[in-house]
This record gives C-alpha cells, sequence and structure tokens, in this order.
C-alpha cells in the first residue's frame, strides 16, 4: 500500500498527471528547515512552484494544506518545540 505521507510532498501526490512537483515540496521543506526565510514566504514560493508546473487550482489546495496543516507539523518541528 502506497503512503502518501512517506513521499517527498508529505500527505501529498509527488507527481500531477506526469508533472513532477516533488522539487516544489524540496525546496519548501528546505526553506522550513533551514528558518533563512519566514513560513509564509516559504508557503508562497510553494504556491508558485506548483501552480507553474501545474495549475492555480492545485497550488492552492496545497497552499491550503501547508497553511492548516504546517505550523503544527513542520515550523515548530524545525524550531525545536
Amino acid at each position: 500500500m502506497f503512503n502518501l505521507c512517506k513521499n517527498t510532498c508529505t500527505c501529498f501526490v509527488d507527481s500531477w498527471f506526469g508533472t513532477d512537483i516533488s522539487i516544489c515540496c524540496l525546496k519548501h521543506d528546505r526553506a522550513y528547515e533551514e528558518q533563512t526565510i519566514s513560513k509564509e514566504v516559504a508557503d508562497e514560493d510553494l504556491f508558485n512552484c506548483i501552480r507553474k508546473r501545474t495549475n492555480v487550482v492545485l497550488a492552492s489546495a496545497m497552499w491550503l494544506g501547508v497553511r492548516a496543516g504546517g505550523y503544527i507539523a513542520g515550523w515548530n518541528k524545525y524550531k525545536g518545540k
């Protein structure tokens, strides 16, 4: 059984109808880890990357997901909380 929460785009697909979006997720994860930019900017960059590779609908869904769940799952983890 395929586990979406253990792939590159945590709890989401790594590609959309043949278009690889995992690079967008890797950049987003790196931004969270390094914290050289704010969470908001990292999330906006993810949105723009996904939109350029796919469409605004998928980009919006990803953005909503990271805004809703990313703070709890990611940002606090990297801050050591």
